[in-house]
């Protein structure tokens, strides 16, 4: 566990401003090693020259054998008043060039600023690095059914890069998909990899090992008797019995789903969605009045979900990122705090108070929601009772899996969260009663947030809003409200999010008693 913890690590940090580091590391390093190049290119030019004079010698005299005996030696060579000129000249010039090119081949200093690089950017990635690095581009394809010739090309989603996947790449994806345990990934791209017409230089023993391994796969596929997913029906609304193991609280449909919707299938069909579904609102509010809100409805009641759209500049948006860089720390779940597969990304929460950019957005959410957020703007609250700020970033792959907002899921409705800071004397908090989730940026490809049960999913876009409520009227967690951040394919995605307390919104959002 430890292992895998430091591993983690390693690759959450690879995933977002570090990774620029190693870019840049590996720059760096390239022009130090080209300087290097040049010093050893002089110095095999000087002894290439020097090599060339002495063989034109022996070439004449001796038909190119400089082993020729010493008789011939002495007498066609050394007696030759040309050839001794021409000796006492390449001790002079051309041997003085190579022994001075060669001092000047500055092997130490070299590795001096190699070691330099690498403690100034944090080092080199490692083998570690490259398998999780690895494992992030398969959940990409799996996630995405991402044609595996196209992604080799370059072309990720709907965008074409310059970048390729070479044959040893794909081998090497193979190869790591069968040791993840996934026979089907490694057939998918190591049969792309068959029918390639190898029109690189590759190595025909490696093209057979290749081909051995995907027979050797494609067995495995037809011993697990693996189900075609493509034909699975979409069931929604699907919520598995109340259990206490993390992996049995999502069934296979939310799975299924839950791809589908990254890949941008809708599946909720006819919704009554109110008439219209967008709007212009005031939330009674005179600051709304001259500019209204636009607002639009993605799901109705009683799972309703709402966009309010650019509810931020960019400005505004700039400003919270530039804010949360400093406080950026790799992301931890759980009553625990544990790093987790399920969540791949790096977050700060920022307190009130600290920068007036979140100041502001603080006072923003209260408007535009109706609801109290922050502890700044009701003296009569508790600082348990409201959450600060949170911004989270995501890298290439980052992600976070299926999961509920709520602390306590399977609560019961008269269920009251306490505080925790002072045990000795708490205090009623409450749950995590609703969630305002605003995007920071435009995402090149992927990262949209997915509601697998209801079969919706909200794109991101820079400046908008998305929010939800994750308990029900009654007090109880809504089932329905299970969702993820789909993997960011192409780019990056940052977003903050606001949660707001039962106890602090009691009068805002009162529950209702009916069961």
């Amino acid at each position: 566990m430890m292992k895998l913890v430091v591993v983690l690590f390693i690759f959450l940090s690879f995933q977002t401003n570090a990774s620029i580091d190693k870019f840049r590391l590996e720059a760096e390093l390239v022009s130090t090693m080209e300087v290097f190049s040049g010093q050893l290119e002089t110095a095999l030019h000087a002894i290439n020259t020097y090599a060339e004079e002495v063989h034109k010698v022996y070439l004449s005299e001796c038909g190119g054998d400089e082993n020729c005996s010493d008789d011939v030696i002495s007498e066609r060579i050394v007696g030759n008043p040309i050839y001794n000129y021409q000796l006492l000249k390449r001790s002079i010039v051309f041997l003085k060039k190579v022994e001075d090119s060669i001092y000047d081949i500055d092997v130490k200093g070299t590795a001096a600023q190699i070691k330099k690089l690498k403690k100034k950017y944090g080092g080199l990635p490692n083998e570690d690095d490259q398998n999780i690095s690895g494992k992030t581009l398969l959940r990409l394809i799996e996630t995405y059914d991402l044609d595996i010739e196209g992604l080799a090309n370059g072309i990720i989603g709907g965008a074409r890069t310059g970048a390729k996947l070479s044959e040893g790449d794909l081998f090497q994806l193979g190869k790591l998909a069968s040791l993840s345990r996934n026979s089907e990934m490694s057939v998918k791209i190591l049969g792309a990899l068959a029918s390639k017409n190898h029109s690189e230089t590759t190595n025909s023993q490696e093209r057979l090992k290749a081909e051995s391994f995907l027979k050797m796969e494609q067995r495995k596929v037809k011993l697990q008797d693996y189900k075609d997913k493509s034909g699975a029906e979409y069931v929604l609304g699907h919520i598995p019995p109340k259990t206490n193991v993390r992996e049995a609280m999502f069934s296979e449909h939310d799975h299924i789903n839950y791809n589908a919707l990254c890949q941008g299938t809708t599946l909720a069909k006819q919704l009554k969605l109110s008439a219209p579904p967008c709007f212009y609102s005031t939330q009674n509010h005179a600051y709304y009045i001259l500019q209204p809100l636009a607002i639009e409805e993605v799901y109705p009641e009683p799972h309703r979900i709402l966009i309010y759209h650019g509810v931020l500049t960019d400005t505004e948006t700039d400003e919270l990122a530039a804010a949360a860089t400093p406080f950026m720390k790799t992301s931890l779940i759980g009553s625990a705090k544990e790093i987790s597969e399920t969540r791949v990304s790096r977050t700060a929460f920022i307190e009130d108070g600290v920068v007036d950019i979140v100041d502001r957005v603080n006072r923003k959410i209260n408007l535009m929601t109706g609801l109290s957020g922050t502890k700044v703007l009701d003296p009569d609250g508790r600082k348990e009772q409201f959450e600060y700020l949170q911004l989270a970033k995501y890298g290439i792959g980052g992600h976070f899996y299926l999961h509920h907002d709520p602390m306590f899921v399977y609560r019961d409705s008269e269920f009251v969260a306490k505080s925790i800071e002072n045990p000795s004397n708490p205090y009623n908090t409450g749950d995590r009663m609703s969630t305002l989730m605003f995007y920071l940026n435009n995402v090149a490809e992927g990262g949209y947030t997915a509601f697998p049960r209801l079969g919706v999913a909200v794109r991101p876009e820079r400046g908008s809003a998305v929010l939800w409520h994750n308990l029900d009227p009654e007090g109880f967690s809504d089932m329905h409200m299970l969702h993820a951040g789909c993997p960011v394919l192409l780019g990056s995605k940052m977003v903050a999010n606001k949660w707001f307390r039962e106890v602090a919104n009691g009068f805002r959002r009162p529950c209702r008693k009916s069961r």
